[in-house]
């Protein structure tokens, strides 16, 4: 294994969303929290192509659910 696929752990992922969350509030920009709402798919391992890439279904998951955000805060300023 090389360096990179070392530092392909589920915590070492968690840490960087949890990161850009907090780069996200100190920018006063929106957050998406697409990491623990991929985690609550039984399956959530076939979104992964290596640990930490998305697959085409992780694409597919994200795409989703960033759609269902956009479409729920755009609603509420209706």
């Amino acid at each position: 294994k090389n360096g990179h696929e070392r530092d392909r752990t589920l915590q070492r992922t968690e840490n960087f969303a949890a990161k850009a969350q907090e780069v996200a509030g100190a920018a006063g920009a929106l957050f998406v929290d697409t990491f623990h709402k991929m985690l609550e798919l039984d399956d959530w391992q076939t979104c992964l192509n290596d640990g930490l890439h998305l697959s085409k279904r992780g694409n597919e998951q994200l795409f989703l659910y960033i759609r269902v955000n956009c479409l729920l805060r755009t609603s509420a300023l209706l």
